[in-house]
């Protein structure tokens, strides 16, 4: 009897509607940013070769003007034919963004979002993917600071 009483209380918990609140993205997140492109891209700087970007950014969102400022580093390179050497750069643009509960948006890319445990409403985590504007497979790790 136990058991099924546990096992109805699990299965009520997973059954429980999802937090109607949409999470805050708000202040400065650590994040990696990572995209694939595929070989026959010709949106990407080594068109006919593939490409890889792996980013280390300092993300500063700011909700009153709804931008996101990007700081930080990129790494790229192609991922066949001839070896070329990873090259990095710099980052630092701003762009427009806005969030909902299933969704992050930066410029025109909306990609889909999971966000961690919330403090004040404040998403403290975040994780999303999707196509970015490159038409790459992309993903993203977001920590607040």
């Amino acid at each position: 009897m136990r058991k099924v009483i546990l096992l109805a209380a699990a299965a009520a918990l997973f059954a429980a509607p999802a937090l109607a609140t949409t999470p805050v993205i708000s202040g400065k997140y650590i994040v990696n940013y990572n995209e694939i492109c595929q070989q026959n891209d010709a949106h990407i700087q080594f068109a006919g070769q593939g490409q890889t970007n792996a980013e280390t950014l300092l993300a500063n969102f700011d909700t009153a003007n709804a931008t996101v400022k990007l700081t930080g580093s990129v790494t790229y390179a192609p991922l066949v034919g001839n070896y070329i050497a990873p090259a990095t750069t710099t980052v630092s643009q701003s762009l427009a963004y806005s969030n909902t509960a299933t969704t992050v948006t930066i410029g025109s890319t909306t990609f889909n979002a999971l966000y961690g445990p919330l403090k004040n409403g404040v998403a403290q985590s975040a994780v999303f993917s999707g196509i970015s504007s490159g038409l790459c497979s992309a993903s993203a790790t977001a920590i607040k600071q």
